[in-house]
């Protein structure tokens, strides 16, 4: 983590016709849960699969989101569970309710923004189950309440680990572990990452993309 890149200056090697390419001309890659499979699925990487990632989560959102397809894509999403991505009204919304001929509706979701073991640049770690969420709130607990210390200050494993319900169907959820703590130095680059993409503003009128950067008025990252 010692060459993490700044968002407006990133440290992109020269390459021929892309000279001005920078960090802000980057999509951030969305890594989601396949929780029948026991993956962690990358949204630009449809080959990248695996069952557990390393790193350091930096900060979060939280709301619902509705997806679509495999891979799934989002097609509307809420941060108060009232307004939806293009100010249709969430009350009534038939997508609220999971329906017997689908898998598809609108989830519980939190987007943590993450920072990989090895990359400079940060992904966005989606997590929708319903049988994870427990788990995740526990883990914001341990550094609310118990350590007091923010998300950053320490290295982050999340796994996925199999386990059956009472009816014996098998489905993976998510579990979190603490890793070793971080310095105040690198705590300090870390918060200045997580600053400037928690932040950051898009343009009046820019049209958002959701899942590839999430970089919505009231969305930051």
């Amino acid at each position: 983590m010692d060459k993490m890149v700044n968002k407006n200056n990133a440290e992109l090697a020269p390459i021929s016709g892309l000279e001005n390419m920078d960090s802000e001309d980057i999509a951030m890659p969305t890594l989601y849960v396949d929780g029948k499979m026991g993956i962690f699925r990358n949204s630009l990487d449809e080959k990248e699969k695996k069952d557990q990632v390393k790193g350091v989560l930096l900060t979060y959102n939280k709301g619902w989101k509705y997806r679509e397809g495999d891979p799934p894509v989002t097609k509307c999403r809420s941060f108060d569970g009232q307004t939806g991505t293009f100010g249709t009204s969430c009350e009534g919304c038939p997508r609220r309710v999971k329906q017997p001929d689908s898998k598809d509706f609108c989830k519980r979701v939190y987007d943590f923004l993450f920072l990989p073991e090895g990359e400079s640049m940060p992904y966005i770690l989606s997590i929708t189950q319903v049988t994870s969420l427990g788990e995740v709130k526990k883990y914001l607990t341990l550094f609310a309440k118990k350590l007091k210390q923010p998300l950053f200050s320490a290295k982050s494993v999340i796994s996925l680990e199999k386990t059956k319900n009472k009816q014996g169907y098998e489905y993976f959820k998510v579990k979190f572990e603490k890793g070793e703590d971080l310095s105040q130095d690198t705590q300090a680059k870390l918060e200045e990452i997580m600053r400037l993409y928690r932040f950051k503003k898009s343009q009046e009128g820019e049209e958002v993309d959701v899942e590839s950067d999430l970089e919505d008025p009231s969305a930051p990252f």
